[in-house]
């Protein structure tokens, strides 16, 4: 028995030490994080507003926003605008100045266009993200399970323990008299078993509350982590209408009040998505158990109704976004953000900027590029010195063509292809521009010898020359002809003076 109290002794002091070393680990993480550096000057590629942009352009859509979620007409609002327009970030911006919503985020990612995704696929991502973003405490009533970490375990057995005894106490005499421990002949009776009975009553009721709750989420019909699937009883229920009762409790029990619902127009199936979201709200706004009002936002393209009179029926609001970043103005972004480190030290020109900015029309692109090109710099200036606008032309043609880069990087592919062969395309093309040449030449030498050959060209040659001194008008007064009669009839003459 004392080598048993020695081990566990030994297993909760390990215990002690390990939680130890991870409350020192994540206090250091804090402390790196308040002394982080960023000697690069790098920008993460997450929805941002830069510091320099017009407050007045985002409070507009912000207020526009926050008008919408307080109408209780608009239950379904849309930010619409282009990839790369600045949804997300106005959609962030909004949380971050207005947490006093609750709200929750719905978000699919769309990389690979080969796996496309099904209908009842993203459905099943919708409904995963929205019943696994409560914790579990929270949600007791829910049939879906999930891991949870056990907590209070030494607590549970204690407890498990005197339940256990009040058992033996109140129903196994010899048994409970046999493992007797500890005399409580010094306590009242009629108190001693006053509180027994009490506890074995209090735990039991506990017990049979957990084991109902069990039974109870048995009525799932199956759930599978590994592919995230969701099997509804029947084919032809989709994954939403299916769990329709545990999404109302969903939103019954947290008191959401915001839904934000990026990137499913990214699916070929979004529209009918859409349907199914918007069908959705109207029964969490009708239903009786739930008291807010739940407004469902959705970060959409403008081209994903194509009827016209299709997005105004769908969306109870649309606010427009306009592009911080486009072909036009992209070398503005980029003078601004290289201007300090490497334009003004002449590292690069801005001609260089002038000439590949117009194949940039996207933020995180445009930030991508320059902290790829702050990194190679930096480590391939270290030892050797090196052309800086090449290795910027590089970086370039790393984010917007990464597959020829990659063969590039292979000694193949179109780019590499160019390269290798230079001389013999600057050949063809000196040998098309001499041909061209030549036929130009050629076309001179004749026009020098062009001869008039009959009186009708002639006419019209001066008619020309005449129309080039008077060029607004359309006649002669005299006998009323015009340039045209001059030019077929023969016999006119007419003594011309001006």
């Amino acid at each position: 028995m004392f080598k048993n109290l020695k081990s566990k002794a030994k297993i909760h002091y390990f215990s002690f030490l390990n939680n130890m070393i991870l409350f020192l680990g994540k206090q250091k993480i804090k402390l790196e994080k308040e002394e982080n550096k960023n000697s690069l000057n790098l920008e993460d590629l997450t929805p941002f507003l830069s510091d320099n942009d017009n407050n007045e352009i985002s409070e507009t859509y912000l207020d526009s926003l926050k008008w919408g979620v307080l109408n209780d007409k608009v239950k379904n609002i849309a930010i619409s605008g282009s990839f790369g327009t600045g949804k997300s970030t106005i959609i962030n911006l909004f949380k971050y100045k207005n947490p006093q919503f609750k709200t929750i985020d719905v978000n699919l990612g769309k990389f690979e266009e080969k796996n496309k995704q099904t209908e009842t696929d993203i459905e099943t991502s919708i409904v995963q993200q929205i019943l696994y973003f409560e914790k579990k405490g929270k949600l007791k009533e829910s049939r879906f399970e999930r891991i949870t970490v056990k907590k209070y375990v030494l607590l549970k057995a204690i407890f498990l323990i005197i339940w256990i005894y009040s058992i033996l106490y109140l129903f196994f005499d010899k048994i409970y008299n046999k493992l007797l421990i500890f005399d409580f002949k010094f306590i009242n009776y009629n108190f001693h078993e006053f509180f027994i009975k009490t506890i074995f009553i209090l735990i039991s009721a506990l017990i049979i509350k957990n084991v109902f709750n069990q039974i109870t989420n048995l009525k799932l019909n199956k759930l599978s982590f590994n592919d995230a699937e969701f099997v509804p009883k029947a084919d032809d229920i989709s994954i939403i209408n299916k769990h329709i009762d545990e999404l109302l409790y969903f939103f019954e029990k947290t008191k959401t009040q915001i839904v934000f619902i990026e990137d499913i127009d990214r699916f070929e199936d979004a529209v009918d998505v859409f349907i199914k979201l918007r069908e959705l709200n109207i029964l969490i706004n009708n239903s009786k158990d739930i008291n807010e009002v739940v407004t469902f936002v959705y970060a959409v393209k403008d081209e994903l109704f194509s009827k016209n009179n299709e997005k105004t029926k769908f969306f109870d609001l649309i606010i427009p976004i306009i592009p911080v970043i486009d072909y036009s103005n992209s070398n503005t972004q980029f003078l601004k953000k290289l201007r300090k480190d490497f334009i003004d030290s002449n590292i690069l020109s801005e001609n260089i900027i002038f000439n590949i900015s117009p194949y940039i029309n996207d933020m995180r692109t445009l930030v991508n590029i320059i902290n790829e090109f702050k990194v190679y710099y930096k480590i391939k200036t270290l030892k050797t010195k090196l052309d800086a606008e090449k290795l910027f032309g590089f970086i370039i043609l790393k984010n917007i063509y990464p597959i020829d880069f990659k063969a590039l990087q292979n000694n193949s592919g179109i780019v590499y292809n160019i390269f290798n062969n230079k001389n013999e395309l600057l050949k063809s093309e000196i040998e098309l521009n001499k041909k061209e040449i030549k036929n130009l030449q050629i076309e001179i030498e004749n026009s020098d010898n062009e001869k008039i050959n009959d009186i009708q060209t002639l006419r019209k040659i001066y008619i020309f020359e005449l129309m080039k001194l008077l060029p607004n008008a359309k006649q002669i007064l005299q006998n009323e002809i015009s340039f045209f009669d001059l030019i077929v009839n023969r016999q006119q003459k007419v003594d011309i003076r001006y």
